[in-house]
């Protein structure tokens, strides 16, 4: 997969809305899932999911989201959705802004779920920032970043989906830009830069 050149690569843009930020305590309540291949977004094949918790949400973690736990009581268990983002990730390297915590969650729960954790390799749209402005050593939010990129601002409400899809635009952008800078031409290349360890 590392020698696959850039252009012929599949991604998966991932995000996820948690409880918290503990895996081992706290619940994912949403997870998004964007397809990218040739460096297009595959919004027909997009997957969404409210995810129903075991447990109440905090109130600080209601402020960041807003899901407050109502329009959960309908939604799936989590391992009913888990497989359907684990095969969805097979041949697909994993795009996300931040990702990391989302990855260790993805871990922790596809365990809890009976799935089998995923492994892809993964790169962060906030690492990728990171080479591009290294005098940003903080690196950007996701709002940041859709400046950085000369992009439309969020005005959506902060969810999984939105977060997914806006990071798969970014990545989308800062691909290019690293492909006009000629610094990456196979996906060993991106990870050398925007890779992250899991």
């Amino acid at each position: 997969m590392k020698s696959t050149p850039i252009m012929k690569a599949r991604f998966l843009a991932i995000d996820l809305e948690m409880t918290g930020v503990n895996p081992s305590v706290d619940e994912i309540i949403e997870i998004a899932a964007i397809p990218i291949s040739a460096i297009e977004i595959g919004t027909e094949e997009a997957f969404y999911s409210e995810v129903a918790p075991e447990r109440n949400i905090p109130a600080d973690s209601k402020a960041i989201h807003g899901i407050h736990g109502k329009e959960l009581a309908i939604a799936p268990p989590l391992y009913e959705v888990m497989p359907q983002v684990t095969s969805m990730l097979k041949g697909r390297i994993i795009v996300g802004h931040g990702v990391r915590e989302d990855l260790l969650f993805l871990r922790a729960k596809a365990k809890t779920a009976g799935v089998i954790p995923p492994t892809r390799p993964a790169v962060d749209t906030m690492e990728i920032a990171r080479y591009l402005e290294p005098a940003n050593k903080k690196g950007m939010s996701l709002d940041e970043l859709l400046e950085y990129c000369a992009m439309k601002p969020r005005d959506t409400v902060h969810n999984a989906l939105t977060d997914a899809i806006l990071a798969s635009r970014v990545f989308i952008r800062l691909l290019a830009e690293l492909k006009k800078q000629n610094v990456v031409r196979d996906v060993k290349d991106l990870l050398s830069i925007g890779g992250v360890e899991w």
